[in-house]
């Protein structure tokens, strides 16, 4: 990611973050059931990836049938069981985001200032009400 595009970046994740505790929209949740979907047949696309998976289930003493419970479980998932599971699991207060990077890379803001990463993202920080840690790279 480009130094000056990763706090615009965590911003529209903790936009997204805080949408899907309000409402999982219908028809997203339509598509994103199917491409869940569409990757399972795509991941177990040959006999070996099959055997694969199954071997992974027994190893793990999974029921054989876990690939077909997922799939079930996707299919069955109802709008207000997501939106429940969003509100209890997608909290951007809880968020911890670990960027690994060289703070004094410039950032040009659309105002036309540019300012260096840490700066960037502490107000970032600031602005979502989240901390602000730097741990040095050892």
């Amino acid at each position: 990611m480009q130094g000056d595009k990763t706090s615009q970046a965590l911003e529209e994740t903790v936009e997204i973050m805080n949408s899907l505790q309000r409402e999982v929209p219908a028809d997203e949740l339509q598509q994103k059931r199917m491409d869940v979907l569409n990757s399972f047949v795509f991941n177990v696309d040959s006999p070996y990836a099959l055997v694969e998976t199954y071997g992974r289930y027994h190893m793990r003493g999974e029921p054989l049938d876990t690939l077909d419970r997922i799939q079930e479980a996707y299919i069955q998932a109802k709008q207000e069981e997501l939106e429940s599971l969003s509100a209890k699991f997608l909290d951007p207060r809880r968020l911890q985001i670990i960027v690994v990077g060289d703070k004094t890379t410039p950032v040009n803001k659309e105002s036309g200032k540019v300012i260096s990463l840490e700066e960037d993202l502490k107000a970032l920080a600031t602005k979502l009400d989240l901390p602000y840690t730097e741990l040095p790279l050892r």
